[in-house]
């Protein structure tokens, strides 16, 4: 009985639903991936990187893993591209692999093939039926099939050589045929159908990955099986069926083409019920069913883009809008010199969209929003750093309120309304008199650096695009926020990275410090993010929503922290050096920033939840580990 088994192909259509079933086993598993860190979720399946184009940089692994059984699901270019090119770069690959299992024998292949092997045969198709393959595809795993074949014989080890039919179920690409006519069902629509007089063998992904589960468990020796339904459904009774549900008249529509089609044929499964005990469990009537349940659901989570996703507070955001799992994610990162080690756990997570895109480029700006038409936009993305600022004031423009005006410009031009939150800052407010303590949303602004300037900007022009277009910004300032991931040129990141380093004897017992007088309410990132999302979902547009800790516990001068962090540290006390040094220190500096967070907190019910020293003691430990790697 199997105990090992490689599985490649493993992240597409018909592998998602095998590893499913896969995962209720108590068989170990490796799946070859493209996607490095791919998170299988499953203690017992586990994840190889590599190409299957490259062996060698996977293969030694996999003769470590010492595979007693491989599936074959891997072929690239389904459900778009069927064509030559493709086809033999599949079959390049499809020999690397062979080569790879010769070489560390392993005992048995499981493969997947196509019906399209059979040819232009029609009505009921047998394994022993003539191979007439004449597409691309057909041909090329026909060629795979003889191959594997010529090395089980040679080797001794067990082939199996699978044919699927046409497989349909949840998570099939909205371009494949039935989530076409589905999508355009639900929309009113009637959709052109290229074949419609044609009859094929549907069967539903379930099914077929219990086929695939059964012979793993049962095949022992080489076959050929066919996996289908054992019947042929034409593709108006699958249009009559949608067309009932979503109660919308169904009259044919033919898709203009050279050539109507015919075919009419189906599997014989007789063999593989006979040889493997296995047979469809899923009638057409409720597949289609479950993949109308399945669609609806995926169409109706918001569609959420993440600007500034690998930035500090845009990771913690994405890792909470996951947690919440009611939205598809789609985040930005800039197209060249990304840093990426804030979402390394989330780059090739498959719930995340990832796209390049420089915000202070208009077209890029535009055709991104065209592509997504996303129904809620956090506009994290900025440069937020203050000390830098008056080097750069033109480039903070440029990003801060250049970037947010591409955006809304965007918006307007496309005909869409997503909520458009804007993070400002409390910085914003600049100059505060002790008796206009605590700050509100009607406090005076009086910005002491370009950085504050430009969320002015950023903020104003929001509230501008709110009234003359109607957009639905939502207007936000929170104060300090901190956490892990926060880069170092910050005050409380800056102390925690020097303490890391002095500990594990990087550095000398001397830290050097800007002013460290400026008074300050600081919240946990975790929280922050999650006011974000409170004001995304309860926040009325146009209107501005002050955001921050009122807990007097979270209030503390930069000193106060300084020296809390290295009452946590393992620094010796007495030794430890504090000396400010003239290129930290700002031109000019905001002495205090405590705000009235009343109207937010009374609309959504928000609180802050995580105590003040949590907030140290995740920061310390986030930069100790990041100085005993040595990311720098």
């Amino acid at each position: 009985m199997a105990k090992r088994i490689f599985v490649t192909g493993g992240t597409g259509f018909n592998g998602k639903h095998l590893l499913n079933k896969l995962k209720e086993t108590d068989y170990e598993v490796l799946v070859l991936t493209r996607k490095k860190d791919y998170n299988f979720s499953s203690k017992n399946i586990k994840g190889l990187y590599g190409d299957l184009s490259k062996p060698e940089g996977w293969k030694d692994k996999l003769r470590e893993f010492n595979p007693d059984t491989t599936v074959n699901l891997a072929w690239d270019g389904i459900p778009s591209d069927y064509g030559a090119e493709m086809s033999i770069k599949n079959l390049r690959n499809g020999l690397n692999l062979i080569s790879v299992l010769s070489e560390i024998n392993c005992p048995r292949i499981i493969s997947v093939g196509t019906c399209w092997e059979y040819g232009k045969n029609q009505g009921l198709l047998k394994e022993t039926d003539d191979s007439k393959p004449f597409k691309p595809i057909a041909l090329t795993k026909n060629s795979l099939h003889q191959m594997i074949d010529e090395l089980a014989k040679e080797k001794g080890i067990i082939s199996i050589w699978t044919r699927f039919f046409y497989v349909y179920g949840p998570g099939r690409k909205e371009t494949t045929l039935i989530p076409y006519i589905i999508n355009n069902f639900k929309e009113g629509k009637t959709p052109e159908l290229k074949n419609p007089f044609a009859s094929y063998d549907f069967i539903y992904s379930e099914d077929v990955a219990n086929a695939i589960l059964m012979i793993i468990e049962k095949g022992n020796k080489s076959a050929v099986y066919n996996i289908g339904s054992g019947r042929s459904t034409n593709l108006q009774e699958i249009a009559k069926i949608i067309s009932e549900y979503f109660e919308v008249p169904y009259n044919l529509k033919i898709c203009e083409s050279d050539e109507q089609l015919h075919d009419n044929f189906w599997a014989d499964i007789s063999k593989i019920k006979r040889e493997i005990g296995w047979e469809p469990k899923i009638a057409l009537r409720e597949g289609l069913l479950n993949m109308i349940k399945y669609e609806k659901q995926n169409k109706m989570k918001k569609k959420v883009l993440v600007t500034g996703a690998t930035g500090f507070a845009g990771s913690h955001l994405i890792d909470l809008l996951l947690e919440k799992g009611n939205c598809e994610v789609y985040a930005i990162k800039r197209w060249s010199n990304e840093k990426m080690r804030n979402v390394k756990h989330l780059i090739n997570d498959e719930r995340v969209k990832w796209f390049d895109c420089d915000i202070t480029d208009p077209i890029a700006v535009r055709n991104l929003l065209k592509q997504i038409k996303p129904d809620q936009i956090y506009n994290l993305a900025a440069e937020s750093a203050v000390a830098p600022s008056w080097d750069h004031p033109t480039h903070y423009m440029n990003v801060n309120y250049g970037g947010t005006v591409n955006f809304l410009d965007a918006i307007k031009e496309i005909g869409i309304n997503p909520k458009f939150l804007i993070p400002g800052s409390g910085e914003e407010y600049g100059d505060i008199k002790p008796e206009e303590l605590p700050i509100n949303e009607n406090t005076i602004l009086r910005p002491v650096n370009p950085y504050s300037v430009t969320k002015i900007a950023q903020d104003l022009i929001g509230y501008v695009y709110f009234r003359s277009y109607g957009l639905n910004v939502i207007r936000t300032r929170a104060f300090n926020h901190e956490g892990p991931r926060r880069d170092y040129f910050f005050g409380v990141p800056w102390y925690a990275y020097q303490i890391a380093r002095i500990e594990q004897g990087k550095q000398e017992p001397l830290m050097e410090v800007g002013h460290i007088d400026d008074r300050r309410n600081f919240t946990h990132i975790r929280d922050l993010v999650e006011a974000y999302y409170q004001a995304m979902e309860k926040c009325i547009p146009g209107e501005l929503y002050v955001i921050g800790n009122e807990n007097p516990n979270n209030i503390h001068t930069y000193r106060e922290i300084l020296n809390t962090l290295i009452e946590m540290s393992d620094i010796d006390k007495e030794k430890i050096e504090i000396r400010q040094n003239p290129k930290y220190v700002r031109p000019t500096n905001v002495p205090r920033l405590i705000g009235d967070t009343r109207k937010f907190r009374e609309l959504t019910g928000w609180e802050p939840k995580i105590p003040f020293e949590k907030i140290l003691e995740d920061t310390l430990e986030y930069w100790r580990d990041f100085v005993k790697k040595d990311l720098y």
